[in-house]
């Protein structure tokens, strides 16, 4: 519980973010934020954000990034600042005052607080401007340094083609890419737009006739950044190793994300061979291999990623799923012994334990008959794609994301096996039994 609350604490403070997302001139955002910064700080509860709507429609700034900037302050204007403000508007005014903080943080309570004595609200006022002021200049020059280096990425230049592998934007500079892997759909394709949404150029991979090229087109208009694509099969060590080299040719990569996986609920014994080399060769092989090809690389940059993305179902066996957990095991482990070997670089290595993700009807049939067990962890696959990249961007190393999917790691890792076990065989085979009656 404790670390949800520092997750939903630092994502309030996602400053850098928010703007990015707001398309208009960089001046104007900036200035509607240093005005939220600096109405932040005076002492009208509950009428800041009206306030700085009209003040922003008289200005012609930018309305929402006031209220950003509101927002963001209020949180600083608790007790301790308007302690601050208080004495800085006495020193300023040469009042002798005492002001009493009201138990509750309200319009109506600080109201009734000033009433009795107007010389408190205006030591507020003039300490909050005093303090204000240098905190607006800061926020609108800390603003501008943020939109600053992607400023030019809404103007770029004409588009061109390059090698039939999506399109391109030239740029003065070569830029960095993330690389993600099974990124035609589900939390693959939610991840491309996260990192498009957070200005990141991507390098997207699946498997051919995907439509990786109309995803790259939608991520270049919608969100003015770079996007390439891959169609490959990574199953295959040489399509594989084939694609890594022609990365590395053409591009810079600071981020790796490992999306791609695959999986079922068959009896191990009517699985054939090709079906469980395949989970092996997607889920292990290319992961290992993948990630090895990429790390020389993503040395050489200052700051540099790689998430992996395991299960839920890799913290206990499953039965009639047999393969399928034990390589998210792997994946989970090799996750957490690779981080430990590069702790010392710029290379940051996370993992992702997502539960079950309603990504396409086939997949949220079976959750639906796996009943409320299989419905516990259940979370939408672009919130899964924001905790993720959040998650290792802020120094997570194991992200197991929901209450529901914290409560099945406590049971499935806490309780005896011999409890364990049947419990998920009966589920299982609850589904394989009314995947037979569907097919009947």
């Amino acid at each position: 519980m404790a670390a949800t609350s520092s997750f939903a604490i630092r994502d309030r403070f996602r400053i850098r973010e928010k703007l990015l997302r707001i398309k208009a001139n960089p001046r104007k955002v900036s200035l509607g934020y240093a005005l939220g910064v600096f109405l932040g700080t005076t002492p009208f509860i509950g009428t800041k954000v009206f306030i700085a709507l009209i003040c922003t429609y008289i200005l012609k700034w930018n309305k929402v990034s006031s209220i950003i900037g509101v927002y963001h302050i209020n949180i600083l204007t608790a007790p301790l600042f308007y302690g601050f403000s208080f004495l800085a508007g006495k020193w300023i005014l040469g009042y002798d005052v005492v002001f009493i903080f009201p138990d509750t943080f309200t319009f109506s309570a600080f109201w009734e607080a000033f009433a009795g004595n107007m010389m408190i609200f205006y030591c507020l006022l003039a300490g909050g401007i005093a303090l204000g002021l240098p905190m607006a200049v800061g926020g609108y020059y800390l603003s501008m340094f943020m939109l600053k280096g992607h400023k030019g990425t809404a103007e770029q230049g004409r588009r061109t083609k390059d090698e039939g592998r999506g399109t391109k934007y030239p740029v003065p500079s070569p830029p960095v890419y993330t690389l993600i892997t099974g990124a035609s759909s589900g939390l693959g394709r939610e991840m491309a737009i996260e990192c498009a949404a957070r200005r990141m150029n991507v390098i997207l991979v699946a498997l051919p006739g995907r439509n990786l090229d109309v995803l790259c087109d939608m991520l270049e208009k919608e969100y003015h950044i770079i996007a390439r694509y891959y169609e490959e099969d990574l199953t295959s060590r040489g399509a594989l190793e084939g694609l890594v080299e022609d990365v590395l040719k053409h591009y810079r990569v600071n981020f790796l994300i490992n999306n791609a996986g695959t999986g079922g609920t068959i009896p191990f014994e009517e699985s054939s061979v090709d079906y469980l080399e395949r989970i092996i060769l997607l889920n292990i092989t290319a992961v290992s291999l993948l990630t090895r090809l990429l790390v020389p690389e993503l040395r050489k940059h200052p700051e540099a990623w790689i998430l992996n993305v395991s299960s839920m179902a890799a913290f206990s066996p499953f039965p009639y799923k047999t393969i399928y957990p034990a390589s998210k095991a792997f994946v989970s482990n090799f996750s957490r012994s690779l981080g430990q070997e590069l702790k010392d670089s710029g290379v940051r290595v996370g993992v992702l334990h997502p539960g079950p993700i309603a990504t396409n009807p086939d997949v949220t049939i079976r959750i639906i008959r796996q009943g409320a067990n299989g419905r516990r962890g259940l979370l939408p696959a672009r919130e899964l794609a924001r905790i993720g990249i959040t998650g290792i961007k802020s120094g997570k190393r194991v992200m197991i994301p929901g209450m529901g999917n914290i409560l099945n790691w406590l049971m499935m890792t806490k309780l005896p096996k011999f409890i364990v076990l049947p419990t998920l065989s009966r589920a299982m085979v609850r589904e394989i039994r009314k995947e037979e009656l569907v097919a009947a």
